[in-house]
């Protein structure tokens, strides 16, 4: 285990154990200090998994961004948050974090190193009353030391062991996928008050704020999955959505112009005949709708999460989504117009591409065959590091966990922090 990790996990509350996979054991060491006073009436906040288009209005606020209720300016307030750096993946790293939400009805994050993990339980909002169940909204950075969520206060920031978030975006409009930059420095999410989409983006470590103004559609036929990214080598800011068209602009969201994501599949380059047949409607599989995950650092490389049939609009998303896994379905080289595949195993299923570095190397996460899950219900992934000639360098089998007695299952949702 690296020393950040283990220096992060000495810093949780006592009562950290870790275990082999085969014996695994659920610690404590609960993140008390966040807890809000009422978190049962969290905020509607949009589901988004694509990106904004249209033209930007770079409004800075110097030092804080305008409230939801008064357009006050909030006065920067620095984090605990670590930023990264950007470096070639040349092996996955000691430890990698996952998202996961197996423990009854808590929140977790789970850091696997080897064959032992360390599950960490944070103090997020789950209500399953009803049959639906929600999630308050988090996501771990690249370097997998920190942690943004979105509450019924709005955006906050901190480390992943830390006993307290900081507010630095009040908010009950936020909307989208939160984003951070690939050197976990900075974040960036969506804000739905007005009838058009403002960014916030926000540093990660100083709290500063700027808002983003731009004229992509809250609701409409123009409305559709709506967030922001910035490229591999975090120089340039990439959003835009599939009916209005991709921008591109500096890091700061300055200085845009249009950007060419390049032509989407129909659903026969992606999809098997039985899952058109079955799940689409007639019409659907000529109708692709993206999300952008990952943009190369020369922009010819885009992974796009494709998807097929109409828009259901941005105003029908009505949370941000924390158990969205940040991936694609279709990596494009858009300089030739060919998709980029890798070897394909026997037996194995649906491969989703997770990160993109700035030096050409991928990290992908495959669904393998279930029958290798071992004993009890399960499916088991395998992550792999692919370098830039497509060559797999590095690669982790992830099983799934139990608790003793095979009670409280525990799933590995979300690969979140896998660059150091």
């Amino acid at each position: 285990m690296t020393d950040e990790f283990r220096e992060l996990l000495h810093r949780r509350a006592d009562g950290v154990k870790s275990a082999p996979l085969a014996e695994p054991a659920m610690t404590a060491g609960r993140r008390l200090g966040y807890v809000r006073d009422s978190v049962a009436g969290v905020a509607a906040v949009a589901v988004a998994a694509g990106l904004v288009g249209g033209y930007l209005v770079l409004d800075p606020a110097t030092g804080g961004a305008p409230t939801a209720e008064d357009g006050a300016v909030l006065p920067a307030v620095p984090t605990d948050a670590v930023a990264g750096e950007i470096g070639r993946w040349t092996a996955l790293p000691e430890t990698l974090v996952y998202g996961n939400n197996g423990l009854g009805s808590d929140q977790a994050a789970s850091l696997v190193t080897g064959d032992t993990y360390e599950t960490l339980p944070l103090p997020y909002f789950t209500d399953d009353d009803g049959g639906d169940v929600e999630h308050t909204p988090w996501f771990v950075s690249p370097n997998g030391m920190n942690v943004a969520s979105a509450t019924e206060e709005g955006l906050s920031i901190g480390r992943l062991d830390a006993e307290a978030d900081t507010l630095v975006h009040e908010s009950a409009t936020l909307c989208g996928l939160i984003n951070w930059s690939p050197d976990s420095s900075r974040v960036v999410v969506s804000d739905c008050a007005g009838d058009t989409v403002d960014l916030i983006l926000v540093d990660a470590v100083s709290g500063a704020v700027n808002r983003l103004a731009t004229d992509l559609p809250v609701e409409g036929e123009d409305s559709d999955w709506v967030t922001a990214i910035w490229n591999a080598d975090g120089s340039r800011l990439i959003w835009g959505n599939t009916p209005l068209g991709f921008t591109i602009a500096d890091a700061d969201g300055s200085d845009p112009e249009p950007f060419d994501a390049g032509v989407l599949p129909n659903a026969a380059e992606i999809l098997d005949q039985h899952t058109i047949d079955t799940k689409l409607l007639p019409g659907e599989a000529e109708n692709p709708r993206t999300r952008i995950t990952a943009v190369s650092a020369d922009g010819n490389l885009v992974c796009h999460d494709v998807t097929y049939g109409d828009p259901t609009g941005y105003h029908a998303m009505d949370r941000v989504s924390g158990h969205i896994e940040p991936g694609c379905n279709y990596l494009l080289d858009v300089s030739t117009g060919q998709r980029i595949e890798f070897p394909e195993v026997d037996g194995e299923g649906y491969t989703k591409i997770v990160g993109l570095s700035a030096f050409g190397e991928v990290i992908t996460r495959t669904l393998t065959d279930p029958a290798d899950s071992g004993p009890g219900y399960g499916t088991v992934y395998r992550t792999d590091l692919w370098n830039a000639e497509g060559e797999k360098i590095d690669s982790l089998v992830e099983p799934q966990y139990y608790e003793d007695g095979g009670k409280g299952r525990v799933m590995l949702n979300v690969l979140w922090g896998y660059t150091s």
